[in-house]
This record gives structure tokens, sequence and C-alpha cells, in this order.
């Protein structure tokens, strides 16, 4: 049996189902071994009925039961399958053109009373994921903002350093300024990265930063990817 969904609509799905001809055979010839035994013909004794007359006179009979219950059994299988809740009855089609010993060609549409569990829990999944990474979005800016609250502060002591420089003369003055020019350099450093990454990649500010590439020495590293 095959099935193909058409419409995904909503609450609204609407599918295609095809069932083998040798499907529906087979329940009638099953049908035809089960009855066979308890058909009464003159000529024959009780139970001996050839197969080939009970299936001449009863064949229409049964091929319309075999039908009706491989129809049930396709929706059962259709429902259970895509995990679906219909609010009523599944409308079923039989193609136009129908006979035996063709494939049974069917139209379903299904109107459904909840959407599936499993895109439910896929809503959900992505809920969380969401949650999560506006969780690191958020601390990416307190990063960027205590950053910025570094570099003033060092600005600050810079001055600082620059307007106390009468009282110990250059020779005390210059490695206080050294080692605020090295902070002012590190914190610029680290404040670029956040700010090009955010810049290159706004939307991780929602689904995160892209991991770096690799650099010399590290594993995955391709000196050929290289520009200078």
């Amino acid at each position: 049996m095959q099935i193909v969904e058409t419409t995904n609509e909503g609450l609204k799905r609407a599918y295609t189902v095809t069932i083998p001809a040798g499907d529906i055979a087979a329940r009638v010839e099953g049908e035809v071994k089960k009855i066979a035994p308890q058909i009464k013909m003159p000529g024959f004794r009780p139970g001996k009925v050839p197969a080939n007359l009970v299936r001449k006179l009863h064949g229409a009979q049964l091929h319309q039961e075999a039908l009706q219950t491989s129809i049930r059994d396709a929706m059962d299988k259709l429902v259970a399958d895509h995990k679906l809740r219909p609010a009523m009855q599944p409308a079923v089609a039989l193609a136009d053109g129908y006979d035996v010993g063709k494939d049974a060609e069917l139209t379903v549409s299904i109107g459904l009373a909840s959407v599936p569990t499993d895109q439910v829990d896929s809503a959900a999944s992505l809920l969380d994921l969401a949650g999560e990474r506006m969780q690191k979005a958020m601390q990416l800016l307190a990063d960027t903002r205590q950053l910025v609250g570094r570099m003033q502060a060092t600005a600050d002591k810079l001055d600082v350093a620059i307007g106390d420089a009468s009282a110990g003369g250059m020779s005390a003055l210059m490695p206080r300024i050294n080692e605020l020019a090295s902070d002012v350099s590190m914190t610029s450093r680290q404040l670029s990265r956040v700010l090009r990454l955010l810049e290159d990649s706004p939307q991780g500010l929602v689904f995160g930063v892209p991991a770096a590439a690799p650099g010399p020495g590290e594993a995955g590293f391709d000196a050929g990817r290289v520009t200078k």
C-alpha cells in the first residue's frame, strides 16, 4: 500500500492511497477458502464444492467485502502511521473506473481535532532552543557592556596618570602608561572581536555565534583558505 500526503494546512490533511490489486485478491481467496466448506450444491458432497464454482457464485460479493475491508484497514494504518486525531470520519472516495483486478486508488480528506503530537513536540523543541539561544545572546551583550566599561575605566586611569606626570617624573610615568596601554590594546581586541561577530552574523543573537574557523596548529586548519 502506498500513501502520499497531498495537503497539510492547519488541521486539514489530504492523501492519496493506493491499495494493490494483489492485496484485495488475496483477501478474496482467503474468504473463498473460508466459506467453501459451508457451501452446499447439488452434485457435490458437503464441503467439496470446487473453489472456482464458489468464486463464480459469490465472487462479486466477496470482492466487495474484501475491498471495503482493505479500505478500512488502510484508513487505520494511515491514522496510526501519521499519528492523526480525526475530528470526524475521514472522507474517502474511490477513483472512477475501478474494476476487479485493478489497484484501488483512493482520495482521503481528514479534518483533525488537534495538531499531531510529533509536530507539537517539534514546536516545543524550537521554543526551547530559541530560549537557550536568547540566553546566550543576553550573555554576549553583557560581555560587550563589560568590555566597554573596562575600556572606559582604563581611559580614566590613563588620564589620571598623565595628569600626575609632574609628581614622579617621566621615569615613574612610563611603566604605568605602558601597562595601561597594554590593557587598552587587549580590551580593544576583545571588543572588536565581539562586534565583528555581531556585524558578520547578526542572527547569532538568536541562533548563536557560528564556530570560528580552525587556526594554525588546530585540527581542521586549511592553509589553502588563508588569504593574505
